[in-house]
């Protein structure tokens, strides 16, 4: 019997019923919840059976979210994930939605098919005057799409901070525990961030005022690479500096700027024994529209 035991008791192992806590104990009850709600009441039954699927199985089976490590698979969700990186199952989806949709009364009343055309004009429209009147990209989307999906949803996710190639950045960097002959002050300064490219390389500065058309000199500047949600500058034979300080191959780590609950932020501590001088700058960005 222990060919099926075995599997069996693998199985049970794999599962989360041995090391369950009470949070996945809600969301479990949450996920019955929205099946009940879809199944007895018909509420939105296309989005919360397969919400509710999905809820269930990452909480009873954390282990079908897990990445490939060397020869042994992953689990059956990451490669969802990857198909949906891929844009290919968010188009099997709504082709899939639309083949269930009825559209009787569209063919009952074709000039109901206006309706629609407006809302896709106003989105649009709204998307470019938003651009025009300098918004970037992601909050002029959040603005398009709000008439036609859910507001705070939308505005939440426009304003969420990402790193990627334009993004542009306000906030200050704060000098404290000056000591020394150097000309750093404490205090704080107002600055606007760019991440941006020139040529194939990304390159990170920070502003005194939001002009990024490069006439207005850098209080930081250097080249740098995106990874695990950090900017890292690339600290080589070009220079890299902040003020009036070059920066080294030991200020990598410290003048890498890690984005955490949609803010930006690094601590850099400075010293100088030449000057001799030190102090600690701590930089706090949020996006900047």
């Amino acid at each position: 019997m222990d060919y099926i035991a075995n599997p069996l008791s693998n199985l049970w192992q794999q599962t989360a019923f041995t090391t369950m806590d009470w949070k996945s104990l809600v969301m479990i009850g949450v996920a019955l919840f929205f099946l009940y709600l879809a199944i007895r009441w018909d509420f939105e039954p296309l989005l919360l059976v397969p919400i509710s699927f999905g809820m269930l199985l990452v909480n009873i089976y954390p282990q079908i979210m897990a990445e490939p490590v060397g020869e042994q698979a992953g689990g059956l969700l990451y490669y969802f994930f990857q198909l949906d990186e891929w844009a290919l199952l968010p188009s099997l989806i709504f082709m899939g939605v639309g083949a269930m949709t009825d559209f009787g009364p569209l063919i009952a009343n074709p000039k109901s098919f206006l309706l629609g055309a407006a809302a896709q004009f106003g989105i649009f429209a709204a998307y470019f005057m938003a651009i025009f009147m300098g918004f970037n990209d992601q909050a002029a989307a959040a603005i398009s799409i709000i008439g036609g999906a859910d507001g705070p949803t939308s505005i939440w996710v426009g304003g969420d901070a990402a790193l990627t190639e334009g993004s542009t950045w306000h906030g200050s960097y704060e000098i404290s525990n000056h000591a020394g002959k150097g000309e750093l002050t404490n205090g704080s300064t107002e600055v606007w961030g760019l991440l941006g490219t020139s040529g194939e390389r990304l390159f990170f500065e920070l502003y005194p005022e939001p002009d990024f058309t490069g006439s207005t000199k850098p209080l930081l500047s250097c080249w740098a690479r995106v990874e695990d949600n950090r900017i890292i500058p690339e600290i080589g034979e070009e220079d890299a500096w902040f003020l009036n300080i070059y920066l080294t191959e030991d200020d990598r780590d410290a003048m890498s700027f890690t984005l955490e609950d949609g803010g930006l932020g690094a601590q850099y501590f400075y010293y100088d024994p030449a000057v001799p001088e030190a102090c600690d700058v701590i930089f706090t960005l949020t996006p900047f529209a």
